[in-house]
């Protein structure tokens, strides 16, 4: 038997949090960190809208662009 495969469906309405970048001191990391925790769950909380997962779109979270 050959399976039916479905067309995929359009994600519709969706949102990627991008982390910060840290342009001061490493030793305010945390409260980036903290930020961007408090927007995507903010974020999160609004009807019909899809939140792309963190761990998908961040990957060095509030990284420090220093030299």
């Amino acid at each position: 038997m050959t399976a039916i495969r479905r067309p995929v469906q359009p994600a519709g309405n969706s949102l990627a949090v991008l982390p910060f970048v840290n342009l001061g001191d490493t030793d305010s990391n945390p409260a980036c960190e903290g930020h961007l925790d408090d927007i995507h769950t903010s974020v999160s909380l609004i009807k019909n809208l899809k939140v792309i997962a963190r761990a998908s779109s961040d990957a060095d979270p509030c990284r420090n662009s220093g030299p």
